[in-house]
């Protein structure tokens, strides 16, 4: 994970289990805490994704989501 200011970069390796449904791309979502909610970052089929217009100085966790309402990586916190 690469961070600076606004942005964060964020790499992960492809799971070998798939669930038995073929994964056919990621959707990142990030929380806002100030905010109090989650929003939609990005879809990718690559295992590569920045999130941009990180707001300095707050906190944000990450989850990615194979298929709606299924989270497939625990969630981590940053500060930008």
């Amino acid at each position: 994970m690469d961070i600076s200011e606004t942005r964060c970069t964020l790499r992960w390796e492809a799971s070998e289990d798939d669930g038995g449904a073929e994964v056919k791309h990621y959707t990142l979502e990030y929380y806002r805490d100030v905010w109090n909610v989650w929003l939609k970052a990005k879809t990718t089929k690559a295992c590569q994704a920045t999130i941009e217009d990180l707001i300095p100085g707050s906190r944000c966790a990450v989850k990615e989501l194979v298929l709606p309402g299924i989270s497939h990586c625990p969630l981590f916190y940053f500060y930008v």
